[in-house]
């Protein structure tokens, strides 16, 4: 799952980027920045807001998991059941914009999207009755609200056979207190705060002003055919600077968000309420050394928060289209899907945000993102069936390879982030403009 959108709109452009507002340069910059200078960085209900608003939302996520309880409970009230909880999710999706603070609009939308996949795949494509919890026995065997309550906010089935976690976000440490787990968790909501409030929105402006709409146009978004083929329109190295920024940077937002609602989460779960212990909360992300493949950013180090609903989807497709389940063609369809509805669901949140221009970037770019893992796969292959174990083993975890590796992953993003964040920047500066 997932990237962040820098921009859909511009309601939101000076809290995703706000690059406009901290310079005062003539032309489009300046205007953009009136603009923009009239709106609030952290915005937050007024007086014209009913004071309810913000509860709208997890209204609608807890009536949906009361329907999900009782259609876990109940196996022939399932179908009935789905178009209501379908709806309540509906609405819980289209009132993210009711949390508009620092990006929490976003993450709530993305959150919601999984929350749905998880219900169904936890309804209809899992077996419930079969899934143990670290040792209990199988949840046909437990009280209805134990047989619900491990499964409704467990998305990764941590504790069971199908448990995802990404690389070094195992429990092979050993069991943490309950306060030291709560520094060590505070002290991260801590930095991540003023990291996503203050510097990141910072970073393009001190590196790069003055700003302009020409930085994000059509013909920036293109770099290997200019670099090729093209001489009217040379590659600067203030263009390569800023695409370098984006490579390094596209994830931190989401990883922020993302992390820091994990850790608001475990802490009300573990210290507050104290109905999980802290080897329930694992890490969400894994180690970033392991990264230098696309796979191992994706599968060893990303989170794999829907890799669970998503995949059962995916089976699913291929039962339908008759694929066999031990060829090749249906891990590729699995792993297809997988990329496709994570793409699908930034893309319907960016819409549900007011990006309606350039939603279906998201969707392109993760299945970009598939293609050029499988290419990766099938090279790594070859070298292993031309080289032989022993030679491709120290190819493959020596140095030199992950040097190679780190290098590789960064270049495709270096080439493909702007392609696909830089149509945002571009439509939300010009719905700014046009709103002057």
């Amino acid at each position: 799952m997932s990237a962040t959108r820098f921009a859909s709109d511009e309601k939101r452009l000076s809290e995703s980027f706000s690059f406009f507002t901290i310079t005062s340069e003539q032309g489009i910059c300046e205007a953009i920045f009136q603009a923009c200078s009239t709106k609030t960085m952290l915005p937050a209900p007024t007086s014209t807001q009913p004071w309810l608003a913000p509860l709208v939302p997890p209204f609608w996520l807890f009536t949906g998991i009361g329907i999900y309880s009782i259609a876990l409970h109940y196996r022939s009230l399932r179908w009935p059941l789905l178009s209501l909880l379908l709806y309540c999710d509906c609405k819980g999706f289209s009132a993210s914009t009711l949390w508009p603070w620092l990006g929490v609009d976003s993450v709530w939308g993305l959150l919601m999207c999984i929350w749905t996949s998880h219900s169904i795949s936890m309804l209809f494509l899992e077996d419930p009755h079969r899934l143990t919890l670290d040792g209990k026995g199988a949840l046909a065997e437990q009280t209805w609200w134990g047989k619900a309550w491990p499964t409704w906010n467990n998305i990764r089935l941590l504790g069971t056979p199908k448990s995802e976690l990404p690389a070094g976000a195992g429990s092979e440490n050993p069991p943490e207190g309950r306060l030291a787990f709560a520094i060590r968790r505070t002290a991260k909501l801590v930095v991540y705060v003023p990291i996503n409030r203050f510097l990141l929105p910072r970073v393009l402006p001190v590196m790069f002003a003055p700003l302009s709409l020409a930085d994000f146009d059509a013909v920036r978004q293109t770099f290997l055919r200019r670099l090729l083929l093209s001489r009217n329109n040379p590659i600067t190295l203030r263009e390569v600077y800023m695409r370098t920024v984006f490579a390094l940077l596209w994830a931190a937002p989401t990883y922020i968000m993302i992390d820091a609602a994990h850790v608001a989460l475990s802490l009300l779960f573990v210290v507050v309420l104290r109905v999980n212990r802290p080897e329930e909360w694992p890490p969400v992300y894994g180690d970033v050394r392991e990264a230098y493949t696309l796979r191992g950013f994706w599968g060893k180090f990303w989170h794999r928060l829907v890799v669970p609903s998503y995949s059962n989807i995916g089976k699913l497709v291929c039962q339908l289209f008759g694929i066999h389940a031990k060829s090749l063609l249906y891990r590729l369809a699995v792993a297809c899907t997988v990329f496709v509805l994570s793409g699908a669901a930034h893309a319907v949140t960016a819409w549900q945000l007011g990006d309606n221009e350039c939603w279906h970037l998201d969707i392109w770019w993760f299945f970009l993102n598939f293609v050029a893992s499988t290419i990766e796969s099938f090279l790594c292959l070859k070298v292993w069936s031309k080289n032989g174990p022993g030679d491709a083993r120290k190819l493959a975890y020596g140095p030199l390879r992950r040097s190679m590796g780190y290098a590789g992953v960064f270049l495709f993003f270096f080439w493909s982030v702007p392609k696909w964040q830089y149509p945002k920047m571009y439509s939300s500066i010009m719905k700014v403009m046009n709103a002057i």
